[in-house]
Formats: structure tokens, sequence, C-alpha cells
């Protein structure tokens, strides 16, 4: 570390040195930072598809048994806010239906699943996609 100034990996590095870089990078994240009405926005898209698989597979609107994943589930969405990845847990009696049938179960699970969701969303596309079911919601993407 010859030549280096030791005080800039410490702590204790002169303020004055970083007033620059911290200004700037204060404004890069309130630029990619969403806004609270996003958050909540995303928050009531999720819970509302959440809620509506849980009806067809549990007979019961609970938001519960997901696993919330990507930017979303790491808290690093930046704007702007594109998709949102979810995992859901469905009950061992449909592993089990489905474990019984020949051909493309992974799609035809993904049909049922679409299937569901059209019911509560009949007027958003909703489509399978790879291996997901994509809910296009106008201001954000969720991914089943």
């Amino acid at each position: 570390m010859t030549g280096l100034n030791p005080n800039v990996f410490t702590n204790d590095a002169a303020p004055s040195e970083w007033v620059y870089v911290t200004r700037r990078f204060i404004t890069l994240q309130k630029n990619l930072a969403i806004t609270p009405e996003q958050v909540e926005d995303g928050k009531i898209k999720l819970n509302g598809v959440i809620s509506s698989v849980n009806r067809s597979y549990r007979d019961d609107s609970s938001v519960g048994f997901y696993i919330l994943a990507g930017s979303w589930g790491k808290d690093t969405v930046i704007q702007p806010p594109n998709d949102i990845d979810v995992f859901t847990v469905l009950p061992v009696d449909v592993f089990h239906r489905f474990n019984t049938r020949q051909g493309n179960v992974q799609s035809q699970l993904l049909q049922e699943v679409k299937e569901a969701l059209s019911i509560t969303y009949p007027q958003t596309n909703t489509r399978s996609d790879g291996q997901v079911v994509v809910v296009g919601f106008n201001s954000v993407i969720v991914e089943v």
C-alpha cells in the first residue's frame, strides 16, 4: 500500500474528500428509488395475485404460501419497476394430481394456474411464458 492514502480504506477519511461523491451518490439513489405509491401498487397487485391463486387451490383467499424473488424479493427494485417475480407454493395434492399425467406436465400446470388467475382478472392480459404465468397489469407485471 505504499503511496496510497490509508484513510481512503477506513472511516477516518476526511469528509471533504468525499463531499462531491456523496452528493452525486445520494442523487443517484433518489433517481433510482421507486416511489411509495409504486411500492404500494406493487404490493396490491402481488397480494391480489397470491390471493387469487390461494382461492383457487386452497379455498382460502389469504395472502400466504408464496416466496417473493427477484429485485422485489431482494429489496433492490429500481425505476421503472418492471416486474414482480413470485413463487407460489401449491398444495401437495396438486403435485400428486399432475405427477400422474403424461406430456408436458409443467405446461399443463401453468395453463391451469393461468385459467385460475383469469377468473379473477378477466380484463388483464394473462399468459403463459416459458416457466411462468405473466399477469400483465398496466403499472407492473407479476410473474408467477
